[in-house]
């Protein structure tokens, strides 16, 4: 009995790994083949009639979404019982991989037709609370992100960015149509994508998309700054910048990083990015008169494709990565 007992030790730990699924889906759309990865946590019960959150999570340029597994969602994914998606950007017309997110170096891709896509196949597919939706991102992912939550505002709950402003185009042009919470993290070390903006590539600065963000949300301009304990390193201090005053429960929250390069914040920094993006969404949602219910053409799902996964059928969280995200 006592030689069993690790093997059926072993069993369980296989077994709890195997419900732990990250797949490889693909869908076309306008001609085109595009993918993304879903990741489906333990928890979800197909033949529960609860509802789960779902977060999308976009990478930088020239990356992938595997890239941005890196940043542990699915192991909150487990805690809190959400489905997280990380879509694929694809080759814009100047040869690199970016997101259509409102600068010249993706005009011509249709990501915000290829997120609805994906939106609502996933939503056919399981049982997603449209009262909780999210996205994310890093770099380019986050300028997309504040695209969506711009321009979708009436179905995403809640925004959040690192290392990625706000582009001009969609700074001038996008009024949404209810508030929306945003958090943004940003390194005043950060070379690739400057904390103060740069109007040679349109990007805004970290604080004015914060700014943007607290008008449309109702909050006092001027913000409150608060110091968070530097619990890992000092040369990194983290100032926290609260917008007060905030329609009923709404959120703007910016936490600027001292010496911080463009990077994703890993769980051994002064602040851990994964982990106050997840507390935040799960705080928000879209109250019922703010959702827009907008049925599915079962006509308009023919191209989808999903298929089996080739990237691996399932995740093993211990070979997550303490991550510091360097990829732009």
């Amino acid at each position: 009995m006592k030689r069993l007992l690790p093997i059926l030790i072993l069993l369980l730990i296989v077994q709890t790994l195997s419900a732990q699924v990250l797949e490889r889906r693909y869908i076309e759309h306008q001609n085109r083949n595009r993918t993304y990865l879903i990741y489906i946590p333990s928890t979800y019960d197909a033949n529960s009639n609860e509802k789960v959150p779902l977060i999308f999570a976009f990478h930088g340029i020239n990356a992938s979404d595997e890239n941005l597994v890196g940043v542990r969602l699915n192991d909150f994914a487990e805690i809190h019982n959400f489905i997280v998606i990380y879509p694929q950007a694809v080759p814009s017309e100047f040869g690199m991989i970016a997101w259509n997110c409102g600068t010249v170096l993706a005009q011509n891709i249709d990501d915000m037709g290829y997120f609805n896509s994906m939106l609502d196949l996933t939503k056919q597919q399981y049982n997603i609370d449209d009262k909780r939706i999210y996205t994310c991102g890093f770099s380019m992912g986050g300028m997309m992100s504040n695209r969506i939550g711009c321009e979708m505002s009436d179905q995403i709950a809640a925004v959040a960015s690192v290392s990625g402003p706000m582009t001009n185009t969609i700074y001038g042009d996008c009024e949404p149509v209810r508030s929306v919470p945003y958090m943004h993290f940003h390194g005043l070390a950060d070379q690739t994508v400057a904390y103060f903006g740069n109007g040679f590539y349109g990007v805004k600065g970290a604080l004015a998309t914060a700014q943007w963000w607290a008008v449309r949300n109702g909050c006092d301009i001027n913000y409150n700054v608060e110091a968070v304990p530097d619990t890992a390193d000092e040369y990194y201090h983290v100032d926290r910048f609260i917008f007060p005053n905030c329609n009923e429960s709404y959120e703007v929250i910016h936490h600027r990083i001292e010496n911080w390069p463009h990077s994703w914040p890993g769980p051994s920094r002064n602040v851990y990015a994964t982990a106050e993006i997840v507390k935040f969404f799960m705080r928000h949602e879209l109250r019922e008169s703010d959702i827009v219910l907008t049925p599915v053409i079962e006509n308009e799902l023919e191209g989808y494709m999903p298929r089996p996964n080739p990237f691996s059928s399932t995740l093993d969280l211990s070979r997550l990565a303490e991550v510091d995200q360097s990829s732009g």
